[in-house]
């Protein structure tokens, strides 16, 4: 709607509006009163009169009065400085052209032209500039008492096999967890790896052969006087460059300020980051693209993102549930109609492939979408309201 706005605004300005036509001479009679009566009268020719009369329109549309007034019967009377600026005002405000003001006229088209850039900019460089194919990073997820989680993303075939190590704060050795020998586009090159075999109420730096690395902290014992308590924070709703700065990086996140300092708070650390859905907006302002390369993109622009550096983000463990913006705007078509499995792919391997252990009682299928799991005090089941919700009536 803005871009074709402003087709139609700047074909109509400079098709219609007298903005670009050359200057026309007017012909100003002062102090002549003519009337139906002088029209009529002296024997003029019926040429003649329609001359006149033409020449009385034309005076009345440009001759003006230093007294005339602009801004209302009974105020004080404008000035012709005031009177311009309000003119200026008005093209300013409503962009159509006068044809005394020029200098206003171009700002104002300037002006229009500049936000339908912005706009833009808004929507196709970040995808444009950062396609992300060959994004490396790691992630923390699901971390329990005795294991932890951790997805990596590595697209470069001459770092295989890829080693992972792991180390507990305060040893100098290091254990091999996992080798990793083969990657390929089937997940995007993810892999999810589980640290084994870990002490409760430990931190502990994992590392990995293509330099990989990050920290987690494994959860309490059940009853101990460490696991009475337990701090974690939610979140959702995530887009890249919003609110819009065009100086900023098109990939930032200015949420991500907002909670590193909520973070650095605390009174005590988050022992992890409940995302409770949206994790991209694929459809806002609108969805460029409806396959799985396209779904997977916006996922790893996400994670491209350099708000991730800001303090308090990297190593905190995020769990994730499913919402709409993932798929589509209030999706609830079911799990199998289009696009819904080219949406589903990435939230597999990039999410589920972390996330907490689905319940015992769930049907033993492959990639169930809703978890389960007890940190502390509480006990949590994590809904996925879209693959599973009711039709709607």
């Amino acid at each position: 709607m803005i871009i074709g706005s402003l087709i139609v605004y700047l074909t109509c300005v400079f098709a219609y509006s007298p903005l670009l036509r050359p200057e026309q001479t007017v012909l100003v009679v002062r102090d002549a009163a003519l009337t139906d009566t002088d029209i009529s009268s002296n024997g003029k020719t019926p040429d003649e009169i329609e001359e006149v009369e033409e020449v009385e329109e034309v005076i009345e549309v440009v001759q003006f009065n230093e007294n005339d007034s602009l801004i209302g019967q009974g105020d004080k009377p404008a000035t012709f400085d005031e009177r311009e600026n309000v003119a200026a005002a008005k093209v300013a405000l409503t962009g159509i052209p006068h044809p005394d003001l020029k200098r206003w006229n171009f700002f104002t088209i300037g002006l229009n032209v500049l936000l339908g850039l912005f706009t833009l900019d808004m929507i196709f460089r970040g995808p444009a500039l950062h396609p992300t194919k060959d994004l490396r990073f790691s992630r923390v997820g699901f971390v329990d008492t005795t294991s932890a989680k951790v997805l990596f993303r590595e697209p470069d075939p001459s770092q295989l096999p890829i080693y992972a190590y792991y180390q507990r704060e305060g040893q100098s050795t290091w254990t091999i967890e996992d080798k990793i020998y083969f990657l390929d586009a089937d997940t995007d090159y993810t892999y999810p790896i589980t640290f084994s075999h870990l002490s409760p109420s430990a931190t502990h730096t994992y590392w990995l052969s293509n330099n990989l690395t990050g920290s987690f902290t494994t959860a309490p014992l059940p009853f101990s006087p460490a696991g009475a308590r337990l701090t974690f924070v939610t979140s959702s709703c995530i887009k890249a460059s919003f609110p819009y700065n065009p100086l900023a990086h098109p990939l930032s996140i200015p949420g991500f300020a907002y909670l590193s300092r909520v973070l650095s708070n605390l009174p005590s650390p988050a022992a992890f980051l409940l995302f409770l859905g949206d994790f991209i907006y694929v459809d806002v302002p609108l969805r460029l693209a409806s396959s799985t390369r396209h779904y997977r993109s916006e996922y790893r622009r996400i994670y491209a993102s350099p708000s991730w550096s800001l303090p308090g983000l990297s190593n905190l463990p995020w769990l994730h549930t499913i919402d709409d913006h993932e798929i589509a705007n209030d999706w609830s078509s079911g799990n199998s109609t289009a696009p819904f499995p080219a949406a589903r792919d990435p939230f597999l391997n990039y999410h589920v492939s972390v996330n907490p252990p689905t319940p015992l009682s769930a049907p033993p299928a492959p990639n169930t979408t809703y978890f389960t799991f007890t940190r502390g005090p509480a006990s949590f089941f994590m809904l996925d309201t879209r693959a599973y919700r009711t039709a709607p009536e």
